[in-house]
């Protein structure tokens, strides 16, 4: 069985040279960790797109650790010149028999860079066999330093390491003050948390538990033993060393490298039947196997064992990655003693695999028989809803009994045992995200455990009485467990065992403890809501949006020239505290990326002075993309080409920042918009388009055109440099404005159908390209549930030219000109504000045809998003109240607004403050039959010219200037020299006034 092998056996001593002396140079700080910043500086010499080399960082970073070690690296440059000849990255591209023929890729430039860097020292050291190996020595000294200083969070380059930090600092205090390492867990050491992942086996005697690891070794381990009498007598670790050996338990559980400091509670009868037996093998590399001594019935597993083996058993549960329970198919029944040792694995039953092990010794009608009757036994012991997997199969050096099983029960016994495989295969890639989960875990139960003694320490009496109180609070410890949960609303799941922790607390004085400190449970808080988050985010892939914006750059490995045009952007972010300049690679320009963990308030006049070089002598503008500024640098002039990409990168920049500080995760917004040819249409979708550019989320407009697609408008869409979907509907726009009305209801519900059919996942917008809308509005459609609603300020006027003012009476009278919901008191959707339009029609100025006014009716589509999934055919929890979109409109049925969608119209979702925000304004303007404007996007006759130039454009050439122009620029010439000498007789009077 190969576990991530390493990759130095599979190349040349040649390409092993090369390789070290790039990790060397890649390695800025020397710690032989290679992470994020580092990789992204020099995987940009491989010239491959960011798509290819963040699948090359997830294959090689498969553990999740946050860095890249040697053996990584190496990977890593593996995949690198597999995507340079033109093969596709995967994880099948590992399993290639010639990865390590390969030659090491093409770095461009890197050459040129080894031979100026040849005059520093060596940063890494390699070790015994050569290869540089990942150095840490401060965090070891984080845990023995009594007096230690805050770490900075960006001080640590992996996960791990932040997660010592974050206990050192924060989750360490808390255990100490409230003695949790005697109730619950010894405190953690840094071999803890740098330990390789474990796997326990637990069995009665004779499952086959040391054959089982014998047969994934290929090999005995030094000192097992395999017999059908019970054999192993100790607890055995079986892990990776320089050479075969045995090592007591005594002298193991004191070595400060070794995670099991912690059995020493168990004291010496147990040390004595502990051992660790190491020898060197690939797999142990990545793995340690824990061997456990078969449980016994009756009496010898009660008094004849000195020590706490229920006890020994759970702590070992709480270090391993994965649990192995074997049984016999001669020996499936579970005694009281099993059964206590699988009930101590509470807490841990996402680590538990059954194994029937020695299955090709019954046959195939037998085996079924073992299977229910072993599923029926567990049944009774794992108390979860789900049912247990259990692999079937015969795990030893010997070929499956096809005699007894048949080809059929070999099949199965072979595919058993590869997925038995598979999941032990996974181990080392999930190690960290094991790591973590157990350190949240133990945060929470640390956290529920200085609640529970704080409210011990607060029932006790000041005074006297305080022997029974404390005998008192021990036998009702349920009922106080139950006032502490309901106090604090912890889950009741997360308590621990009334029994064990009754007796533990029998041995201390209630009234010793600490008080509850509420900035330590503050501090634990804040580290499970945000500095673990955090953490995970610093170390996810670097290719990730922008991760790779804020440290991508070749500038530092490549001499750019300084004379191309180049845009300088600024952005406040919270996710580093470095100063990093990124420059593309098409039309380069200059991005500057400067943090700030305190922003002040946007100051377009307050921005650094550009670098002298090439700022000297230049004006400045300044552009505004959505709340942030943009300085440009003209050289000689704004390139539209790099300031509108610039304005792009902000828009994605502050995208992510949402992703991260904002929603958690960005819905996708679709907008849909009905248009058709006429004389306002370029200016209304102009208007629109612009106003979704500044939409800080993943968007696709979605645009239904009347009369089909026309090249005007697919011209228009083409440029917006947004997501676009156009679609043709084969119906005209009528003229009259009630039949309009209904024409464009049915292109929205064809752009609905369009989306199902795609199954366009998002929050629908219904955005007419008339409308104006608040950039809240797309910040309160995040909220939606299923289907929204939002207020809709209606323009219509209450006058006209032959009565332009109203009473106070008609005032008050006049209803508000505004839809949405309308709220109760409790915030609950209660009913609607419609608009009447009748109050409205004979004095609104602008008409369409005759004389139908430009209102709308009571409800508009403009004022409901909604969820596209419950549109879709088959949606993971979509309500019943949602009709079929097929059954919608059929027989001719009129489709006024989208709550025809519905069965139950009340399930709508107030928002905006319940509907008391205007989020957008319905501005509906249609042209007069006798109103002039240039329809379209282009004049196409030419025009005549009415006023003759003055000037040439900018700069200014006057070799060919017309008598004309030159006669005026002598006029004015005049003027100025009779202005100037106006100003110095002014100056020569007043200075004679004065003496």
């Amino acid at each position: 069985m190969e576990i991530g092998q390493h990759p130095a056996s599979g190349y040349s001593k040649e390409h092993q040279k090369t390789y070290q002396e790039w990790f060397a140079f890649a390695d800025s700080d020397g710690d032989g960790r290679i992470t994020g910043p580092d990789a992204i500086k020099f995987f940009a010499m491989s010239k491959r797109p960011r798509a290819d080399l963040k699948q090359v960082w997830a294959i090689a970073d498969s553990k999740r650790q946050g860095y890249l070690g040697f053996s990584e690296f190496v990977t890593a440059m593996q995949l690198v010149s597999l995507a340079q000849a033109g093969d596709e990255i995967t994880q099948d591209s590992l399993k290639r028999d010639d990865l390590g023929s390969l030659n090491p890729p093409t770095m461009d430039g890197l050459d040129a860079l080894l031979v100026k860097s040849k005059h520093h020292a060596k940063r890494v050291d390699p070790d015994i066999d050569g290869f540089p190996q990942a150095q840490s020595p401060a965090t070891s000294q984080w845990f023995s330093s009594k007096s230690s200083k805050k770490i900075p969070l960006n001080a640590v380059t992996s996960v791990i390491d932040g997660l010592k930090k974050l206990y050192i600092e924060k989750l360490k205090p808390l255990e100490v003050t409230y003695k949790f390492n005697d109730f619950v867990s010894p405190l953690l050491t840094n071999s803890d948390f740098d330990a390789k992942p474990m796997v326990m086996l637990l069995g009665q005697y004779s499952t086959g538990k040391t054959t089982f690891i014998k047969h994934l070794l290929r090999t005995s381990y030094p000192g097992a033993h395999i017999g059908p009498e019970p054999t192993t007598d100790r607890f055995v670790v079986v892990m990776s060393g320089p050479d075969e050996r045995t090592i007591p338990g005594n002298t193991i559980a004191v070595q400060a490298d070794m995670p099991f400091s912690g059995l020493t509670t168990f004291g010496t009868a147990f040390l004595s039947k502990f051992e660790c037996s190491q020898m060197p093998h690939p797999l142990l590399e990545h793995i340690t196997f824990v061997d456990t001594p078969g449980v016994l019935s009756g009496e010898k597993q009660r008094t004849q064992r000195s020590y706490d083996f229920t006890g020994v058993t759970s702590w070992f549960a709480a270090k391993c990655d994965l649990i192995l329970l074997l049984f016999d198919p001669h020996k499936l029944d579970i005694s009281d003693e099993f059964k206590r040792v699988i009930g101590s694995l509470r807490g841990h039953d996402d680590k538990i695999r059954v194994v029937l092990n020695k299955a090709d010794q019954v046959d195939t009608q037998q085996l079924m028989r073992v299977y229910g009757a072993l599923m029926w036994s567990l049944g009774k012991v794992l108390n979860t809803p789900e049912v247990a997997r259990v692999y079937i199969g015969s795990f030893n050096d010997k070929p499956v009994n096809e005699s007894a099983v048949g080809p059929i029960g070999k099949e199965l016994f072979e595919r058993e045992q590869d997925d038995l495989l598979s999941d032990l295969k996974d181990i080392p890639k999930k190690a960290c995200d094991r790591r973590i989960n157990e350190f949240v875990k133990r945060a929470r139960a640390a956290k529920i455990h200085a609640h529970i003694i704080g409210h011990l320490k607060k029932e006790m009496p000041a005074m006297m009485g305080k022997a029974k109180a404390q005998q008192r609070l021990i036998d009702n410890l349920e009922t106080e467990f139950a006032k502490v949960q309901r106090e604090q609303h912890l889950p009741a799941g997360d308590f621990p065992y009334v029994e064990h922790f009754r007796d533990v607390l029998g041995g201390y004085s209630i009234d010793k403890f600490e008080k509850i400190k509420p900035k330590m449970v503050q501090a634990v808080d804040d580290m499970l809501g945000y500095d673990i988050p955090e953490l995970l985010k610093n170390f996810r892939n670097p290719y990730e949006l922008l991760f790779f914006l804020l440290f991508s750059t070749t500038a530092l490995y490549s001499s750019t020239s300084s004379s191309s045009s180049s845009a300088v952007l600024r952005a406040t972010t919270t996710t580093t505290t470095t100063t990093t300049t990124t420059t593309t690679t098409t039309n380069t320009f200059t991005l500057s990326f400067q943090a700030n963990p305190n922003p002040p308030p946007s100051n377009l006049s307050n921005h650094t002075a550009l670098d002298a070089a090439g700022a000297a002598g230049h004006t400045q503008s300044h552009v505004v993309v959505g709340r942030h500024g943009i300085r440009i640098r003209p050289w000689p002039h704004p390139d539209p080409v790099e300031v509108m990409r610039a304005h792009r990168i902000m828009e994605r920049v502050q995208e992510e920042q949402r992703r991260w500080y904002g929603v958690k995760e960005p819905r996708h917004v679709l907008v849909v918009t009905p248009t058709y040819s006429r004389a306002f249409q370029a200016l209304h979708l102009t208007g629109l388009l612009h106003s979704l550019r500044n939409v800080p989320y993943p968007l696709t407009w979605i645009v239904v055109e009347a009369g089909g697609t026309t090249n005007a408008t697919a011209s228009l869409l083409a440029r917006s440099d947004l997501t676009i979907v156009h679609i043709p509907f084969p119906d005209r726009m009528p003229h009259d404005w009630a039949d309009r009305h209904a024409t464009e209801n049915r292109m929205r519900l064809h752009a609905l159908r369009v989306i199902r059919e795609r199954k366009m996942d998002g929050v629908i917008v219904f955005a007419d390209d008339s409308n104006v809308h608040s950039l809240e509005l797309f910040d309160e459609v995040q909220k939606v549930q299923w289907m929204g609603a939002v207020s809709v300020g209606i323009l219509a006027h209450t006058g006209t030219a032959d009565q332009p003012r109203l009473s106070e009476e008609d005032k008050q009278n006049m209803p508000l000109p505004v839809q949405g919901p309308a709220c109760n008191s409790s915030g609950h959707l209660a009913g609607w504000h419609t608009f009447n339009s009748l109050p409205f029609a004979g004095k609104t100025a602008t008409v369409v045809g005759e004389a139908a006014p430009v209102l709308p009716r009571g409800l508009e589509w403009a004022g409901f998003v909604l969820n596209s999934r419950m549109l879709w055919k088959e949606a993971e929890g979509k309500p019943d109240w949602v009709k079929d979109l097929d059954a919608v409109g059929e027989n001719g049925e009129e489709i006024e607004n989208p709550l025809i969608l519905l069965n139950d119209p009340s399930s709508v979702e107030p928002l905006g403050n319940c509907g008391k925000k205007i989020l957008l304004w319905w501005l509906r303007v249609e042209a007069r039959a006798d109103s002039k404007f240039p329809q379209g996007w282009v004049i196409e006759p030419p025009l005549d010219i009415v006023v003759p130039a003055k000037r040439t454009p900018w700069p200014e050439t006057t070799a060919e200037l017309s008598a004309e122009l030159v006669d005026s620029k002598q006029d004015q010439e005049g003027r100025r020299l009779s202005r100037t000498d106006r100003s110095s007789w002014s100056r020569s009077t007043t200075k004679r006034k004065e003496n």
